[in-house]
């Protein structure tokens, strides 16, 4: 399992780098994001949020530096407050329940993250074309790895036909060349794999 979350975490990253709503925050705070990374702009974010503690964007990005590291329930924390704050001042940006939901998953949660990435995938208009290809691609992932193989291959068929989805494209392919394993598992063995 901790292998499977590990690829699919590796897989996550360039869709955080994505989901960025960075508009509000300083110069220089983007700048070490660009440059060096989320976690190397986490004290700084720490700071800004200190003393602008309605930043949407700066609860966002403190999310993700958090998630990078690891420290899944702390990125959840800093995920719900970004997302409270988008909630209460109506930001037009879904791309919160992406990311709350994909930590939940790493963390364990996949009700959770099931629940939330679905919310960003129904607000489509209020997500950029990466992320919402992202979403799908999480949600048919999530799916995978919990042995749900219509609705995996349902979400990546949707996250290729809408938006071109490398990253889906390549899962269907993951995921036909492990059915045939399994069945030539039971065709050489006799035994009946039913994971």
């Amino acid at each position: 399992m901790k292998t499977l979350v590990a690829v699919i975490g590796v897989v996550f990253i360039p869709i955080l780098h994505a989901a960025d709503a960075l508009s509000e925050l300083p110069v220089e705070i983007k700048a070490t994001i660009s440059e060096r990374g989320y976690p190397s702009a986490k004290k700084e974010l720490e700071a800004y949020v200190k003393s602008n503690p309605e930043s949407y964007s700066g609860y966002s990005a403190l999310g993700k530096a958090t998630a990078f590291e690891g420290d899944y329930k702390q990125s959840i924390d800093y995920f719900e407050q970004a997302k409270e704050i988008k909630e209460n001042r109506n930001i037009p940006d879904a791309s919160i329940y992406n990311s709350i939901g994909w930590v939940k998953f790493l963390n364990g949660d996949a009700q959770g993250a099931i629940v939330d990435i679905e919310t960003a995938i129904t607000r489509k208009d209020e997500l950029d074309p990466k992320v919402a290809e992202a979403a799908l691609n999480n949600l048919g992932l999530i799916y995978m790895y919990g042995n749900q193989g219509d609705k995996a291959k349902e979400n990546f068929d949707k996250a290729v036909l809408d938006y071109g989805s490398k990253y889906a494209r390549d899962n269907l392919v993951l995921m036909n060349n492990l059915e045939k394993n399994r069945e030539r598992q039971v065709s050489d063995t006799g035994v009946n794999d039913s994971r």
